[in-house]
């Protein structure tokens, strides 16, 4: 809900100086409750200080929100580092049929020895799962992504979007996001732990974005869409180093269960 409310509001920030000096000259101006039987109760000029204090660092958390700048770095806060989430409001629309699953857009194709020296021996993988069936690698500037997509998995078939039983996505060092998972209406989010770790359960209607830089005529960095496809259901979670995204045909159990067995 923060982060919707931090997307949606997109008005300057207000200045609340003179009203705070208002309040702060009317507070002065009017008389004190009588204290007759506890003089120690009185509010002494540190605590009004606290006071006072206490309520700039509110209004400096309501500039916080209303300023464009800072909202991108309050849903960062609240989100993935390297995944955005988004409502979209919307009931989905079914994508046109085709016979061919969709692209990954996941980068070039590498082995499983080039992608553990990229992400510098922070790469993990599901316990008991055969040997991925392919393996990509995806830098955006620092940021590292590596996706492991995987043709059979246990008790999993492959969806008709891409073809994959399971597709693990691992993103490193992101100081921007690399993705946007578009949550639509009838979608449902549900908090989980793996391995001791925060995490998210999305379930129903989604799809996920991959993003991109482009440099407009300014010369300044700015985020594009590359490439956006369905999404089964997926499971986000993060621990220091890298952000985990586990896409499936699965319910929350499951998907708690695989995502535990990723080491």
């Amino acid at each position: 809900m923060l982060r919707d409310l931090a997307r949606a509001i997109d008005t300057p920030a207000p200045d609340y100086s003179d009203r705070v000096r208002r309040e702060l000259a009317g507070h002065n101006r009017r008389p004190g409750p009588a204290i007759r039987r506890a003089p120690r109760r009185i509010l002494h000029t540190p605590s009004r200080r606290v006071l006072i204090a206490a309520a700039v660092l509110l209004i400096a958390a309501a500039v916080a929100i209303a300023v464009p700048g800072s909202r991108r770095a309050l849903a960062q806060w609240l989100g993935f580092a390297g995944i955005e989430l988004r409502h979209t409001g919307q009931h989905p629309i079914p994508p046109p049929a085709s016979p061919q699953p969709s692209a990954l857009h996941a980068g070039a194709k590498v082995s499983l020895a080039e992608a553990r020296a990229a992400m510098a021996g922070h790469l993990k993988l599901p316990a008991g799962l055969p040997a991925p069936a392919g393996i990509y690698l995806r830098r955006d500037r620092a940021a590292v992504v590596v996706t492991l997509a995987y043709r059979a998995a246990p008790h999993l078939r492959p969806t008709a979007d891409t073809g994959y039983a399971l597709i693990l996505t691992e993103i490193a060092r992101a100081g921007r996001p690399q993705f946007e998972k578009m949550i639509s209406t009838g979608a449902r989010e549900v908090a989980v732990t793996v391995a001791g770790h925060r995490g998210v359960f999305i379930q129903g209607p989604q799809e996920i974005v991959t993003l991109g830089n482009a440099r407009p005529d300014q010369g300044q960095p700015e985020l594009h869409q590359v490439a956006a496809r369905a999404s089964a259901d997926t499971i986000i979670w993060a621990d220091p180093a890298v952000t985990y995204r586990l896409e499936g045909d699965f319910a929350k159990s499951v998907a708690v269960k695989l995502a535990s067995t990723v080491r």
